[in-house]
């Protein structure tokens, strides 16, 4: 059953920049991405690479744009009600997929992901941008992704790697960093 999106829901989207959605999957369709993220992890591409250092007891991998190479992932984009979802709170009549973004954290892993936004991260123009965080496996409240209300509003910040902290896509100083959040 395709998951309802309210008008509500759309005006809280784009005010917040951030919002919660149960149940955007079916247990057979996280049950396939699983699967995806394991095959990916297993065979990942030349744009892997690992976001913890050698040191960490755990482990933060991240990979992307595999979804041609990944039939999980084609299924989640192309027969889920994750497209429709998207153009609801978008408001548009089509979209369009700029990349798959696999962020793997194993518990027991140190490393944070630092407060970001993910707009100056792609390498578009506009506000219509959205991504979908989307776990695959119990996460404790205290690891969930933590978002600031209506930041995407602001000024972009300038993108960092997560573990080395080096400027991406914009040169260092172009862009203030994100103020300090904790």
């Amino acid at each position: 059953m395709p998951v309802s999106i309210s008008e509500t829901d759309i005006e809280n989207y784009a005010k917040d920049g951030a919002l919660l959605i149960k149940n955007l999957f079916t247990p057979d369709e996280v049950s396939d991405l699983r699967e995806g993220i394991d095959a990916n992890i297993s065979h990942p591409s030349s744009r892997a690479k690992v976001a913890s250092n050698e040191s960490d007891p755990g482990w933060f991998f991240e990979d992307f744009c595999n979804w041609q190479e990944n039939s999980a992932f084609q299924r989640i984009i192309f027969e889920s009600d994750i497209s429709e979802v998207a153009a609801k709170l978008m408001c548009s009549e089509q979209v369009r997929l700029f990349h798959d973004h696999m962020l793997v954290k194993k518990t027991g892993t140190k490393q944070r992901t630092p407060w970001h936004q993910d707009q100056p991260y792609y390498n578009i123009e506009g506000m219509q941008n959205i991504s979908f965080w989307i776990p695959v496996d119990p996460v404790p409240l205290e690891w969930t992704l933590e978002f600031i209300a209506g930041s995407h509003q602001e000024n972009w910040y300038l993108p960092r790697t997560f573990l080395k902290k080096e400027a991406k896509w914009f040169p260092e100083g172009s862009l203030s960093d994100p103020p300090n959040i904790e």
